[in-house]
């Protein structure tokens, strides 16, 4: 066994257990689908050994340019240009709580193919994703969503600097002086928080 085998429900119940300080009996149990005492010492032995993969974590990998999950094409969202507003949005909400929500984010970026945000519904699509989609497949795509994303609000953080700076030289009250540069030590802080992501 290894992470290509866990699928994205089983991924946050590994989480949840392990939150909760699980046994190894308990991690055997889920991954087994067994309860770990009514295994013989023998089967218990292999599972031990099993699970071993959980102790590394997934390293992402390059980004494939299609998914076959069940038998259905999958392709996930490569340029931001594409995302449509209602995507955008749900990708907010879901990003708050992303341990609950993985199977919504993968909803919101690996879309069926010749179809767009919405075509299918997102819900139906989660619950698609929950079950089939692997952990490794999403890691891999979210890394380069994510990369995608920085890079997209790090050079829009440019831009909104530049212009910041031009109407600080121009601004002649002071108390809209100070709100620009209020506004500029906001914008510097969240580009510290993104090259800490990247």
């Amino acid at each position: 066994m290894n992470w290509e085998d866990i699928n994205l429900k089983t991924f946050k119940e590994l989480i949840a257990l392990y939150k909760s300080n699980a046994t190894n009996l308990e991690l055997i149990s889920l991954l087994s689908g067994k309860p770990a005492e009514d295994l013989s010492l023998e089967e218990l032995k292999d599972w031990i050994n099993e699970i071993k993969f959980l102790e590394k974590p997934y390293k992402p990998k390059e980004i494939k340019s299609e998914y076959n999950i069940q038998n259905k094409i999958y392709k996930p969202v490569v340029s931001l240009k594409n995302i449509k507003a209602g995507q955008f949005i749900d990708f907010q909400t879901f990003i708050k709580d992303p341990e609950k929500n993985i199977a919504n984010i993968a909803a919101c970026f690996l879309l069926e193919k010749g179809k767009t945000y919405g075509d299918n519904d997102p819900l139906t699509e989660a619950e698609f994703f929950d079950k089939y989609l692997k952990i490794t497949d999403y890691k891999d795509i979210f890394n380069f969503f994510t990369i995608c994303w920085i890079a997209y609000t790090k050079a829009i953080q440019r831009s909104s600097e530049k212009e910041m700076k031009k109407a600080l030289k121009k601004e002649k009250n002071p108390t809209m002086r100070i709100k620009i540069l209020r506004a500029m030590i906001i914008m510097k802080q969240s580009q510290m928080f993104l090259s800490d992501m990247s």
